[in-house]
């Protein structure tokens, strides 16, 4: 299940959604797809991001921090209706 940086930035608010997105393009191997024709935008796979943060969330800060708001995307993407623009 697919999400956009920018649904992520509906939902958690710009600076939040930002440092989210760099830390999963950047430290996790999440595959982030650049969106066409808009480099800033990025779609990634929400529920390899619930996996990938829940590993060893113990001792990692950036984990801890970020599971909840990731479970809140994983939320509002189950309960938004799938467009068929964004789904992958």
């Amino acid at each position: 299940m697919f999400i956009t940086s920018k649904e992520v930035e509906s939902v958690i608010g710009k600076e939040l959604a930002d440092r989210l997105c760099e830390w999963l393009r950047t430290s996790s191997p999440i595959s982030c797809i650049v969106e066409q024709g808009s480099e800033n935008t990025i779609r990634f796979n929400i529920d390899e991001a619930m996996d990938f943060s829940k590993i060893k969330m113990h001792s990692d800060a950036l984990k801890r921090e970020f599971f909840p708001h990731i479970a809140k995307l994983k939320q509002y993407k189950v309960s938004t209706p799938l467009r068929a623009d964004l789904s992958a």
